[in-house]
């Protein structure tokens, strides 16, 4: 409820400071109109034959059925796409998290009383547990690029920085003023940078998706993955890009 009282009565970034002027002017007039009627015909005025400078109250009463009409129709088709893209957010979110929870939860070594797991292969566990560790590790890394991306893709690239509207791709990519952590500290290498770069910035949540199924694959056929923690980590997948398809 905070979040939607807090945007409902939102002024700064939105038409209140264009719409003001007109608002006032209406108000003004109308106060204008009741203080002439006061002072020309007194307070006892009941129709408007009654006195020469009263409004008739009949076109009032059409024109505002008609605005009443297309105010809570666009108030209702505006409510609708605000709550649509609340809900795709918090999709994407979700997705995001619950993908990060079951690369930590999924991608491991098979412990004591698990199959496969050999109590005598201590050297070979050691060497297992330090190649998940780094691909688990290159996996939250790609989440948060992904992450990043969405948020250039819905954002940055639309809006731009309220110091600068117009930010080049490659400053994106490298600086990333608005991430926490920024894309620049999640990307490698120059080489990275600039293998992202030439891909439209619409495609690089695709991209970011397509390593990290295939990181999840290679280590469902090795068995490091179950299966089901497998399709589970590709369905968290296509739920963030519907998410990001309907917030588009």
């Amino acid at each position: 409820w905070y979040g939607f009282f807090t945007d409902v009565f939102r002024v700064r970034h939105t038409i209140h400071a264009e719409v003001f002027a007109q608002v006032a002017l209406a108000f003004v007039i109308g106060w204008a109109a009741q203080l002439a009627k006061l002072w020309r015909c007194g307070g006892e005025v009941q129709e408007a034959f009654e006195c020469p400078v009263t409004f008739e109250p009949y076109a009032h009463s059409v024109v505002g059925s008609v605005l009443a009409f297309m105010i809570v129709y666009r108030f209702k088709f505006a409510y609708d796409r605000y709550y649509e893209a609340k809900t795709a957010i918090g999709e994407l979110h979700c997705g995001l998290r619950n993908f990060n929870i079951g690369a930590c939860a999924f991608l491991r070594d098979a412990r004591e009383g698990e199959p496969g797991h050999d109590p005598d292969d201590v050297e070979g566990a050691r060497r297992r547990a330090a190649l998940l560790l780094r691909e688990r590790t290159e996996l939250l890394r790609l989440s948060g690029m992904l992450f990043g991306f969405l948020r250039q893709l819905l954002r940055e690239q639309r809006l731009g920085y309220p110091n600068d509207r117009r930010p080049g791709d490659r400053q994106l990519l490298a600086q990333d003023a608005r991430g926490s952590p920024s894309l620049g500290s999640l990307l490698r290498d120059a080489d990275e940078v600039a293998a992202y770069a030439r891909v439209p910035f619409q495609n690089r949540p695709n991209a970011v998706v397509t390593r990290m199924q295939t990181i999840v694959e290679h280590h469902r056929r090795l068995g490091h993955v179950c299966e089901r923690g497998a399709f589970d980590l590709y369905r968290e997948c296509e739920r963030v890009l519907a998410a990001l398809k309907s917030c588009e």
